[in-house]
C-alpha cells in the first residue's frame, strides 16, 4: 500500500464482488458518486446492492427516489430475492411529477421555485435516519438541487 492510500477494509462494500475487486475493495468512503446510464442498465440494482451491503454491516441507509414509487422499488428488490428491511426509503416521485407538470405552464424552472420545500423534506429525513449511506435516483436536473444533495453528503 502506498502512502496516503486507504486499506481495502476502509472501503465501502459496493455489494458486488466484481466491482469491489476492480475498485480495490469498494468505493472510497466519504465521497459522492454519480452513476449514469440508460434505463434498464442496472443503476437501481447497483444502488440497492450498495445499500444492502451497508445494511448488512449495520449501517444506516437511505434511498431517495424521484422517479420510482416505493412499490416499484420493492418489486425490483423482490425480483432479485432481496428484502429492503433496514433501508429507509424517501419517495418523492409525486414531487417530480408535479415539477414536470408545472414546467409546462411557467416561465420559471419549478425545480428552482420548489427546491426549498423538497430540500427541507430530504434534510428532515436525513436528520431522522442519520444515514451513513445515501442513494438518490433521478434527482431533478436543477443545479441548485444537486448542490443541496452535495450538502447532505458533507454532513457525513
Amino acid at each position: 500500500m502506498s502512502a496516503g492510500e486507504e486499506p481495502a477494509s476502509a472501503r465501502c462494500d459496493t455489494g458486488t464482488s466484481g466491482l469491489n475487486d476492480i475498485l480495490g475493495g469498494g468505493f472510497p468512503p466519504k465521497a459522492l458518486y454519480l452513476i449514469q446510464g440508460d434505463p434498464g442498465v442496472g443503476k437501481t440494482t447497483l444502488a440497492l446492492q450498495f445499500l444492502l451491503a451497508g445494511a448488512r454491516e449495520g449501517k444506516s441507509c437511505l434511498y431517495i427516489t424521484f422517479s420510482e414509487t416505493s412499490e416499484e422499488l420493492f418489486e425490483v428488490a423482490r425480483s432479485h430475492g432481496w428484502s429492503l428491511d433496514g433501508i429507509g426509503i424517501l419517495e418523492l416521485s409525486n414531487f417530480a411529477q408535479q415539477l414536470t407538470a408545472e414546467a409546462e405552464s411557467t416561465l420559471f424552472d419549478p425545480a428552482d421555485i420548489e427546491l426549498h420545500d423538497v430540500t427541507k423534506i430530504v434534510f428532515a429525513e436525513v436528520d431522522r435516519i442519520k444515514p451513513t449511506r445515501v442513494v438518490s435516483i433521478r434527482c431533478p436536473s436543477c443545479v441548485c438541487f444537486r448542490r443541496a444533495l452535495f450538502d447532505i453528503g458533507v454532513r457525513f
